[in-house]
């Protein structure tokens, strides 16, 4: 007997279920690696299809009726027991059921794996959602639940943040306003569109893909292996590797350069060339005249009366507390990181100081975000300030924060955030809109 033969028996005994269990497997095995057997599976499909027209053209020339005239005739097959089951169909319909079948697995053995959800949902806080692909929201964003192509994730709130998993090993997380969609995969490999917002990553090799790829309103970033943070706006991006590499290409040119460990890189809309930086040293004191105009991520800019003194509104922000319950925040918020020239490191001993005005006397809510130097995101401390509390100057309040009055959201983050760089910063009330405008922020070092 050739080897041809004794394959194709193999084979016929796997579709008309008469193979043991033992025998079952073993097809399985071969059918997983060899792509020749595959290819033969298909060709006996193909024949069995023949076979079946045949007998068809031959029932109606005698004038009788095959015994199922239409799909939905056709005896459902038990997916675990489907090779067993074929066997005994009838002539006619037998080998289109097998076809049907056999056609499936073998496009699951073809396909890549990658063509299975790869990003799925591991952890939420505040206001975040989905946009489906089909215009629809959902709020609902429970453990293991996978993301499609075409969705949108959004972070919606200065304390809120999503934390997401590709594939087994690989995590990012999304934290304050921000937005991330997941495009069609290339070659099963994720591809990520990020407009805006600040990110934070761990990715490790895969056997789900290769690279993983994130483009911006700036450039591409291809990551293999990596530890970074991405901070993204319109026509602007900043990448710093923290771990690994990164291919970076700009979209204007598509000009491209590698970035390694402890660089980074700033990829604007201009013509300048792609520059690498290395990673500047920490500082200990941030104000908030170092701000510009695109890093008040939450509010309204007025004009100030007062020289020296923003003037910044905060904006009404449903929060959905439970499924369809809702309150409204009124906050504004502001980025450290994107506007600091130098990471922003809060040490023992620092302080936070709060200037603003309102119409009614009511708590406040402060807080700001962190990662750790060099590191992924670390989570977000808040504190609830009461009229009693604050200093009164005039017609502005001032508050007076050391970091031991913040708590941590999360049960999982440190109690304290000494030693972690501060991201965004935010004040907000609750429920009530108090016509809360923040005047002046300011982080003091220890010594001072």
């Amino acid at each position: 007997m050739t080897d041809d033969t004794s394959q194709i028996e193999k084979l016929m005994r796997f579709l008309d279920g008469t193979c043991s269990e033992s025998e079952e497997q073993a097809v399985n095995e071969w059918l997983k690696t060899d792509a020749a057997a595959r290819q033969l599976l298909s060709d006996l499909c193909e024949q069995a299809v023949s076979v079946a027209d045949l007998e068809r053209t031959h029932v109606a020339a005698q004038g009788g009726s095959a015994r199922f005239q239409n799909v939905a005739d056709v005896p459902k097959i038990n997916k675990t027991s489907s090779s067993k089951r074929i066997g005994k169909l009838p002539m006619a319909f037998g080998a289109a059921a097998v076809l049907l079948v056999v056609g499936v697995w073998v496009k699951g053995m073809i396909d890549p794996p990658s063509s299975s959800p790869i990003l799925s949902i591991s952890g939420s806080n505040s206001a975040c959602q989905i946009l489906t692909r089909f215009g629809q929201l959902d709020t609902q964003l429970e453990h293991g639940r996978f993301i499609e192509p075409g969705e949108t994730l959004e972070s919606q709130c200065s304390d809120s943040f999503l934390k997401i998993k590709v594939g087994h090993h690989s995590d990012i997380t999304m934290a304050g306003y921000a937005y991330l969609r997941q495009m069609e995969q290339e070659d099963g490999d994720p591809l990520l569109n990020f407009p805006y917002g600040t990110l934070w990553a761990e990715i490790e090799p895969e056997t789900l893909f290769k690279t993983i790829r994130i483009q911006t309103s700036s450039a591409v970033f291809e990551f293999r292996k990596a530890q970074f943070d991405l901070q993204t706006k319109r026509g602007y991006s900043r990448l710093r590797m923290n771990e690994g590499e990164a291919l970076v290409t700009r979209l204007l040119d598509q000009s491209s350069l590698t970035i390694r460990k402890g660089q980074m890189i700033e990829v604007t809309a201009g013509d300048k060339p792609l520059m690498i930086l290395d990673q500047p040293r920490h500082v200990q004191q941030w104000h908030f005249h170092q701000l510009k105009g695109p890093d008040i991520l939450l509010g309204e800019t007025r004009a100030s009366l007062v020289p020296g003194f923003a003037d910044i509104q905060a904006v009404p922000l449903p929060w959905e507390v439970s499924r369809k319950k809702y309150i409204m925040l009124y906050a504004a918020a502001f980025s450290v990181s994107r506007s600091s020239a130098n990471p922003v490191m809060l040490q023992p001993g620092s302080r936070i100081q709060y200037r603003f005005s309102y119409d009614q006397q009511i708590s406040v809510r402060f807080g700001f975000s962190t990662q750790r130097m060099q590191g992924v995101f670390a989570g977000k401390y808040e504190t609830d300030v009461s009229p009693e509390q604050m200093t009164v100057n005039g017609d502005t309040y001032q508050v007076d924060l050391s970091l031991n009055d913040f708590r941590p959201l999360q049960a999982n983050q440190a109690a304290s955030p000494e030693g972690l760089e501060i991201n965004d910063i935010y004040a907000l009330t609750i429920q009530e809109d108090a016509g809360l405008r923040i005047h002046w922020i300011e982080i003091f070092p220890p010594d001072l």
